[in-house]
């Protein structure tokens, strides 16, 4: 707490996250941190995943992703997308969230 990070100004911030709260509050504190700054949120149903791959591929700077995105008939890691964006060769900040501290999560 109490800490600041000072970023560029002009950052294009992807955010991916199944759990409309989760999006809401990491936007909210987004904009308020960085407001000079692009959020483009997805993760309300799977077929956003696709959409954040492109984005981010397509030159966002940071892209912030859920561990654990849980949809109706799959759940996708994201530790799964980072490795297959890096694979693509993107060179931006890559972040992985989760609230959860399964055995599995810890060890991905």
């Amino acid at each position: 707490p109490g800490h600041r990070v000072d970023l560029p100004r002009g950052l294009s911030i992807c955010f991916i996250d199944d759990s409309a709260v989760a999006r809401k509050l990491l936007s909210n504190s987004l904009e308020r941190q960085l407001p000079d700054n692009t959020i483009h949120l997805f993760g309300a149903t799977a077929l956003d995943v696709g959409p954040f791959k492109e984005m981010v591929l397509a030159g966002a700077d940071i892209a912030i992703l859920d561990q654990n995105l849980q949809y109706d008939r799959q759940t996708l890691l994201g530790t799964d997308i980072v490795a297959l964006l890096l694979a693509k060769g993107y060179k931006g900040l890559l972040c992985i969230r989760s609230a959860n501290s399964s055995e599995e999560d810890v060890q991905h």
